[in-house]
């Protein structure tokens, strides 16, 4: 555990350092150094309709797959599990955490299989904002802010990626459904997608998972917003739309300590190939990593709470 905290916290350091190397460091200073208090309480406010809705998603997801979870518990633990995302490496090592919680209590109350549901609930959950925000990402090309100079470089590289996506997809279907279809492996791999698709993509069902991660993905987006007005930056819809999924998926690669470094050398490329400033791509990043950081401490009161919880037991 410490040698790999210790490498997520040597890629963050490197990769931040490499920006520094890039960037026009007066410019980033000037930019982060006065932080307008009203924009910053505003981002703060919009984080609440992501967390409220990650954890309605995952209530949803769980009990699609027949585990019962409270939607206080969900938020609560979705607030905990997103502190712990934020300074441990990896940033998945809290949606583990409450997994194994949830699993936890599935398995003293119910199911004696808990810690499997409790599992799939949390990947699926999570696969469901991903594969949105994805989607997103691949659209954002269209409105690409020199789109009149790169509109045929944007619509090759979007619709190379989405080919390459769903012929892989039609292969990975296609193995576990012929050749493996009679192993034990791929009864189980193929059980694991027909939960997925069961949980995610039935009708009954697929209106409200989109629902979710589309106003999830909205909250990051405005909250992207909010920080780059907090340090004086005004984004288009354009900019907005184009420029910051991409940021925010290269924040999923999970090799850094909560998307620092990996997080500013994506601002750094996308804002230079949008032939933006490339010191505001990079001040606006680290003024909505600060953001995100500052939105996941009511996370601490759970600690609390549940610390108090295990004394009174005692």
């Amino acid at each position: 555990m410490k040698r790999r905290l210790f490498q997520r916290i040597a890629i963050s350091v490197a990769l931040l350092y490499g920006v520094l190397l890039f960037v026009d460091t007066e410019a980033l200073f000037e930019r982060t150094v006065d932080i307008e208090l009203i924009w910053l309480g505003i981002a703060l406010l919009a984080t609440l309709p992501q967390y409220f809705f990650s954890a309605v998603r995952w209530r949803l997801t769980a009990e699609r797959l027949g585990a019962h979870l409270s939607l206080s518990t969900a938020l609560s633990e979705y607030y905990f599990g997103s502190l712990i995302n934020q300074i441990l490496p990896g940033g998945v090592l809290g949606d583990a955490a409450r997994a194994m919680r949830h699993g936890r209590n599935l398995s003293l109350y119910s199911d004696a299989a808990g810690f499997g549901i409790a599992a799939r609930a949390v990947i699926f959950e999570r696969a469901s904002g991903q594969m949105v925000l994805f989607v997103f990402m691949l659209m954002g090309f269209f409105f690409w802010p020199t789109w009149s100079q790169e509109k045929v470089l944007s619509v090759q590289i979007g619709g190379s990626i989405l080919f390459f996506v769903v012929i892989f997809l039609i292969l990975i279907y296609t193995l576990i459904r012929g050749v493996l279809g009679r192993s034990r492996l791929g009864q189980a791999v193929g059980k694991f997608f027909e939960e997925m698709r069961y949980a995610l993509l039935t009708g009954d069902v697929v209106f409200q998972q989109l629902s979710y991660s589309l106003i999830v993905l909205a909250s990051y987006l405005f909250c992207f917003y909010c920080a780059a007005r907090a340090i004086g930056i005004e984004m288009t819809m354009f900019e907005l739309i184009a420029l910051v999924p991409v940021i925010l998926f290269s924040m999923t690669i999970p090799i850094t300590i909560a998307g620092w470094g990996i997080r500013e050398a994506s601002a750094a490329t996308i804002w230079g190939l949008a032939e933006l400033p490339v010191a505001d791509g990079v001040a606006i990043s680290v003024s909505y990593g600060v953001i995100v950081l500052i939105s996941t401490l009511p996370g601490i009161f759970f600690v609390i709470s549940s610390t108090n919880n295990m004394k009174i037991d005692n």
